[in-house]
């Protein structure tokens, strides 16, 4: 009496699978037992004719017939009782180990799956920045040439170099900002760099670089120009040069 009703049946469960289990609540019972014939108290020796007296004087016949059980019957239902017990037991053990590992793969796989949408959501995160910095920038260029300050220099292909060749140059009259975006030009040779100038009071003035290790997307600053009259890239040393090399002159425009 000192455990609940399910911690007993525990127990019990537990008893038909190990032997020590059942060897010590046999003891334990065994013990129980002696202590309780050990303080029996026997009843007044009245008690029986009390008994008696109360029953009725005249009995209505009954059937003497005791319909004997064989013992060995009974025990066999006990321990196939118990193997049935037992076995109860063990498939509940079984299921249990089986749950828990199914639960413990389903766990992994939700956060295997977990991880690749967060994956997937990093990357989209990622997606929409780049393409939020790019509408920045071609908003940039739009305001850029609605601004009636900036003036629009389509440099083209001159003499023996590509007729395809094209750059867009956009010149700020008010504020001398210069910006260029490389449209289509030859990749560069080894160990030289294209330049930008501009002529001013028809002399050629360097404003700047044009990076070699990838065409230009889109339009980069330059170098600020006072009153140019055209602009030209030529491909120079790397590092670039005082002057320009007029037989590398790639394309030319001038200011309308």
């Amino acid at each position: 009496g000192a455990v609940s009703e399910q911690e007993r049946k525990e127990v019990e469960c537990m008893s038909h699978i190990y032997p020590e289990i059942r060897k010590e609540l046999d003891a334990s019972a065994a013990s129980l037992e002696k202590m309780a014939f050990s303080q029996k108290i026997d009843p007044p020796s009245q008690l029986k004719n009390r008994i008696f007296a109360m029953l009725p004087k005249e009995a209505p016949a009954a059937s003497h017939e005791v319909k004997i059980v064989p013992l060995t019957s009974v025990t066999n239902t006990y321990r196939s009782f118990n193997r049935l017990l037992a076995a109860a037991c063990v498939v509940m053990a079984v299921s249990m180990v089986a749950l828990y590992f199914y639960q413990s793969s389903h766990v992994v796989d939700l956060e295997k799956n977990l991880k690749a949408q967060k994956e997937a959501y990093d990357k989209s995160e990622r997606l929409v920045a780049g393409l939020r910095e790019e509408m920045a920038g071609m908003h940039g260029e739009i305001a850029m040439f609605r601004d009636p300050n900036f003036k629009t220099v389509f440099l083209k292909g001159t003499g023996s170099k590509p007729e395809n060749s094209l750059a867009i140059v956009c010149w700020n009259a008010q504020n001398k900002k210069t910006v260029i975006a490389v449209q289509n030009l030859p990749e560069v040779e080894a160990g030289k760099q294209y330049q930008l100038w501009a002529m001013v009071d028809n002399k050629p003035v360097s404003i700047g670089l044009i990076p070699t290790d990838t065409l230009l997307e889109g339009f980069m600053s330059m170098e600020p120009v006072e009153n140019p009259q055209a602009f030209a890239i030529t491909m120079e040393k790397k590092g670039g040069s005082e002057v320009p090399t007029m037989d590398e002159m790639y394309v030319f425009g001038q200011i309308q």
